[in-house]
Parts: structure tokens; sequence; C-alpha cells
């Protein structure tokens, strides 16, 4: 079902903590191309990623203590015991070896679409602005799509690629889907 507005469902609003402070999508300077999803569970934290497009999906965890953890990045050719904490403001994660890892904003993030199984959906928050990137099969031509962010929802124009304007979305309290007014649901893939 989708969450529209007066439904009740909650939405994500720009600063949304999607669950945890920790949890989000992130970017290393050291690896700009490829991407970081940090996920905590209880004070398991789990760290998926890809250092570059193409390349193999890694997976660290850590017990995380409040806004500390110590990881082992061995498995990918780093340091064992490398401490890190998650900045006051929840936007970024320091590492003690002078790294840091910038949060992107909830909405971003790759989506699958149940109405187009073979496609994809990058979506990608700039400032109050959404540029949804896709595809609807392996095929079909790329399409980009514009909205307009206000707090936990967007307006988007689907007519570039034969859809309506004025479509309403929000992002779910979990920040895990996007949800349309037409019933439909991206589920965030990472």
């Amino acid at each position: 079902m989708a969450a529209t507005e007066g439904s009740g469902a909650r939405s994500a609003d720009k600063g949304q903590q999607c669950a945890s402070a920790w949890n989000g999508r992130y970017i290393d300077p050291k690896h700009p191309r490829g991407w970081r999803e940090v996920s905590l569970d209880g004070d398991m934290l789990t760290i998926k990623g890809r250092d570059e497009p193409g390349a193999d999906e890694w997976r660290l965890q850590g017990a995380a203590r409040g806004t500390s953890i110590t990881l082992d990045f061995s498995p990918k050719g780093g340091p064992k015991d490398l401490h890190a904490t998650l900045a006051d403001d929840s936007g970024s994660i320091r590492f003690a070896d002078g790294n840091s890892w910038s949060k992107l904003s909830p909405w971003d993030g790759r989506y699958a679409d149940p109405n187009h199984t073979m496609g994809w959906r990058d979506v990608k928050a700039r400032g109050d602005k959404l540029i949804i990137a896709g595809r609807d099969d392996d095929t079909a031509d790329t399409w980009e799509i514009n909205g307009q962010i206000q707090g936990g929802s967007v307006e988007l124009d689907f007519s570039p690629k034969g859809g309506p304007k004025g479509m309403k979305a929000t992002l779910a309290s979990d920040c895990g889907s996007i949800q349309f007014s037409d019933g439909n649901t991206w589920t965030k893939a990472y």
C-alpha cells in the first residue's frame, strides 16, 4: 500500500536517522566510485561495500558501543583493529587512520521496481532536488526524471518516460523504500 498524505504512514524527512544514527549509505573519499552501506542490528554493525563499479562486494562486522566501534578491515587488506566514531551530527564516520566517510541523503540508493524486475532505479538527492536515473529492462534506454523534495515527500515528473506529471512519493520511515501515490513501492537494494 502506498503512503499518501493523510494515510498515517510515517515518512522520512531530510534529517531522519533511518532507524539508527549509524544506518545509511556513505561515500569513502579513498574509493569515490564505490559505496558503503552501514546498518546496525542490536549492537552488531555491518558494513557492506564495493570499492569500484564491478569490483567484488565485501562485508565487515563489529560490535558498536554507542557512537564508537572497532572494525577488522583485514579481510580487505586493511588494519585488524581500526577504531571509528560516529560524528555528533550523524553525518559521517571518522576513522582513527584519518579517513572519514560522509553520509548520503536517506533517499540515495539503488532501488528495485516490482513493475520492472529486469531494470534498475538510481536515486540521488542533491539539495531539495531528487534525480532518478533508470532503465526498465536490460535492453531499454536509460532515462532520467527529476523531482522536488519537500520534507519526506517528493513530487516527480515521469512524463519523460511516458508516465504522469506530479506523481507524489514518500520515503518510508526506515528509509528502505519509496512509496508512490499510485500504489507502487520501490525497495532499496543498497
